[in-house]
């Protein structure tokens, strides 16, 4: 039973829908237009800068966390569907960033 179960449940396929626990398709909580709201100051209590291990500074666009910011380092990690970005290799310098996101804010 477990194995079956297993089998069926995958966490996301690749067309970017839920799996249901029957195996049926459904579309993931983004396409249904739900957001899980970030907890920014929660986030930065808790999340450092995987390269230096330094504190990050949220940035906003559009009223929402876009990126986490490392002064130390001058890179951004990206906020992607509400989930924060934390790998080195995806980190964006940040006047490249800034270039790209001219309406991002330090958050206040």
């Amino acid at each position: 039973m477990i194995a079956q179960n297993i089998n069926r449940v995958q966490a996301l396929n690749w067309e970017g829908h839920h799996v249901t626990l029957s195996g049926h398709n459904e579309p993931s909580p983004s396409e249904k237009g739900m957001h899980m709201p970030i907890n920014t100051e929660e986030l930065l209590r808790i999340l450092a800068c995987p390269k230096c291990l330094g504190g990050l500074t949220a940035l906003e666009e559009n009223a929402a966390v876009a990126g986490f910011a490392c002064a130390a380092c001058q890179v951004v990690y990206p906020v992607r569907e509400d989930i924060p970005v934390m790998l080195v290799e995806e980190a964006e310098d940040r006047p490249t960033w800034n270039a790209r996101h001219p309406e991002a804010r330090e958050r206040s």
